[in-house]
């Protein structure tokens, strides 16, 4: 395939991004690298604290005092993934101006460094979440490392959105305002921050229809340990990926000769 010659054939170029971009984000910081642990660890203890402990938030179902907070970490730390892939995905044609128009390569490989590195970040932070799991005996099991496949889906459908939105950011720069709120609408239509089963009886079943439902609801119940949702819900998310995916490369296919001319 084309797409995979082509990573290959640029792989020093991704990999050495990948590298330069995470010595970027930490020169200069009296912590370093570190600061990949301290974010995630914070932001994992103040959800225990706060819902387990202060506010006894409590999930249907579940009588322990850590359900939530870790229900809440599964599917937040996922959605962070995905909202960064597809922001930094958006601009990422405009950041790389000059590189693009001076050099011949394969703009998809923009794409998969982006992916890469925010890939790497979300895996630091379930390291943490697992580290908290097995500290307080909530690890179940070696189900949960059923979570980097669903991951996985979770980044192709970020950059089959995100190369969409990079073409038409181009052109239409009102995206760097619509992307964030369309991004927040879908976050509170996600059962992130609440179970689906608190929603009333006749808006359950369209959830199903939101595509990051599936991979969000599935990484929560392999990390609560409970009953997985139906194969069926997956269909959004499968037919959204390869639409997207579809999309995007009819979009570069006409347009890249003018977005060339627009950078």
């Amino acid at each position: 395939m084309p797409f995979m010659k082509d990573l290959i054939r640029f792989r020093s170029y991704i990999w050495g991004s990948v590298r330069r971009e995470f010595s970027l984000r930490f020169r200069g910081s009296m912590f370093g690298a570190a600061l990949v642990f301290v974010a995630p660890a914070i932001q994992i203890a103040i959800y225990a604290l706060v819902f387990g402990s202060l506010l006894k938030g409590r999930l249907p179902g579940h009588a322990g005092p850590y359900a939530y907070p870790v229900y809440l970490c599964a599917g937040l730390l996922l959605w962070n993934l995905f909202a960064e892939i597809v922001q930094r995905s958006q601009n990422v044609y405009l950041d790389n101006a000059n590189l693009i128009k001076k050099t011949s390569f394969p703009l998809s490989a923009l794409a998969v460094v982006n992916g890469i590195s925010c890939s790497l970040t979300w895996a630091l932070s379930m390291a943490l979440l697992a580290v908290f799991l097995l500290t307080f005996s909530l690890w179940p099991g070696a189900w949960a490392w059923l979570t980097v496949p669903v991951a996985l889906c979770v980044v192709l459908l970020a950059l089959a959105l995100g190369r969409c939105l990079s073409m038409l950011q181009v052109f239409f720069r009102d995206f760097t305002v619509l992307t964030p709120l369309a991004l927040q609408s879908l976050f509170w239509c996600s059962p992130i921050v609440y179970p689906v089963d608190v929603l009333p009886a006749f808006l359950q079943p369209w959830v199903a229809l939101n595509p990051v439902y599936a991979p969000l609801s599935t990484a929560q119940a392999l990390l609560l340990g409970t009953a997985l949702p139906q194969a069926s819900v997956w269909l959004s998310t499968a037919v959204a990926i390869l639409l997207l995916a579809l999309i995007g490369q009819m979009m570069h296919r006409q347009l890249r000769a003018d977005m060339l001319d627009q950078l």
